[in-house]
């Protein structure tokens, strides 16, 4: 394996541990665009961005009952806007934006994903370096009036290190909040990845862990995704301990081509990424509070004979029906620009797509087909309302505009 490989292979790890990828013919892709309702949209100069420094929109969240919108732009703080594209609040941030999520109550969660974070201080000079003070912690939570919530911060942080000191754990980074209801908060682990006779290893398992705010944990799951809500959590029947993802890293990774063009349709980037087999996945879907399960098969065939995408498990997540919303990137894509008043113009790229499967595991359709920022993180661009529909951001020469695609009812499972 290449040091390039590897390399990658360790981005591609990151996310759930086993952020899959799926790999499909892309000249067999149906383009149709998926049906979506344009909610708002906000003007650039709604927004406080620095693209020369590539300061921009990172993050992108959504009110349980769907009813704001939270985005932090370049001031580092959150704006929140209703339906109409009426911003009705700036909350101040007193540390910094890493992994984020929202509860239902407003507060917000933020996670260093590989480090710790230390709080801030803004002077009321906007023209002064904005301090850093206080103590480092991983995990941070902030009211919605800004200022930071000590109890649900301590007890969260002392659920994370009895977790990390009961299990001899070191070097975790955290790359993504899987759901955050105020008093529970799942987080993705992805554990160090080393060379052992030239084959990557895991030395600590990989997974979702649940921290609670009275600073207890309730372990790792072996899980691509769950809930907002956290009652469902989908879990890899085959990921489950550190010797059976050694084993499943061990088989090795097949590899396939992909392209970007630039604006003018020239060759930006063609390299490889790992591929994910096309067969059937034994999947649990666990139902927490009822302490229950079902097992299911995720047709991933289903995918590669409708779509032709690399499917990366990056972001993936539940809604409350327990359905499947994995995003990926197209094995052909290209780099556009759109013109930002007074900033220039923002490079954007497309062929990424949210693919939704049905709570039995059968690929559904694309529900999304989005053109992102370069260098987000494009899973924290687009989120759920408790009611499940999706919501994601697109960035036009009008503005940036919020889309939703209303939720549907799926008919009971027949197992």
């Amino acid at each position: 394996m290449t040091t390039k490989h590897l390399s990658l292979l360790v981005l591609i790890l990151a996310a759930l541990g086993f952020p899959k990828m799926l790999v499909l013919d892309d000249s067999k892709s149906q383009r149709a665009q998926p049906e979506s309702e344009l909610v708002a949209r906000l003007p650039y100069e709604t927004f406080e961005l620095s693209l020369r420094e590539g300061a921009w929109i990172g993050l992108f969240a959504v009110s349980s009952d769907g009813q704001k919108f939270y985005i932090r732009d370049a001031s580092g703080n959150l704006l929140v806007f209703d339906r109409q594209g009426k911003r009705v609040a700036e909350i101040p941030m007193p540390v910094p934006l890493d992994c984020v999520e929202i509860g239902p109550d407003g507060s917000i969660v933020t996670v260093g994903s590989c480090q710790d974070l230390r709080p801030r201080f803004r002077p009321s000079n906007s023209d002064a370096e904005i301090e850093e003070i206080g103590d480092e912690q991983r995990i941070w939570v902030i009211r919605s009036d800004g200022a930071i919530d000590k109890a649900r911060t301590e007890g969260f942080n002392r659920a994370l290190d009895e977790f990390l000191d009961k299990h001899a754990r070191s070097g975790d980074c955290f790359v993504q909040v899987a759901f955050y209801t105020g008093t529970q908060l799942g987080l993705q682990i992805s554990a160090p990845v080393s060379l052992k006779d030239g084959m990557p290893t895991l030395k600590q398992e990989t997974g979702l862990l649940v921290l609670r705010d009275d600073g207890r944990f309730d372990g790792l799951y072996y899980a691509w995704a769950a809930s907002g809500d956290s009652r469902l959590i989908l879990e890899d029947s085959r990921l489950v301990g550190l010797e059976a993802q050694n084993e499943w890293m061990s088989k090795g990774f097949s590899w396939t081509e992909y392209v970007i063009f630039d604006e003018n349709g020239e060759e930006f980037v063609r390299s490889e990424a790992p591929a994910y087999p096309k067969e059937p996945v034994p999947m649990r879907l666990i139902q927490r509070q009822l302490q229950a399960s079902k097992n299911l098969s995720l047709k991933l065939q289903d995918l590669h004979e409708k779509e032709g995408v690399i499917l990366i498990q990056k972001g993936a997540r539940l809604d409350a029906q327990g359905r499947l919303y994995l995003p990926g990137m197209t094995t052909v894509s290209r780099i556009n620009s759109v013109p930002v008043p007074g900033q220039g113009r923002l490079p954007t790229q497309d062929g990424y797509v949210i693919a939704r499967f049905t709570r039995d595991g059968v690929f559904d359709k694309i529900v999304a087909r989005l053109k992102i920022p370069i260098d987000v993180r494009p899973h924290q661009l687009w989120d759920f309302d408790a009611a499940g529909n999706l919501y994601y951001l697109q960035f036009s020469t009008e503005g940036v505009e919020i889309h939703c695609v209303p939720t549907t009812s799926e008919e009971p499972s027949s197992t």
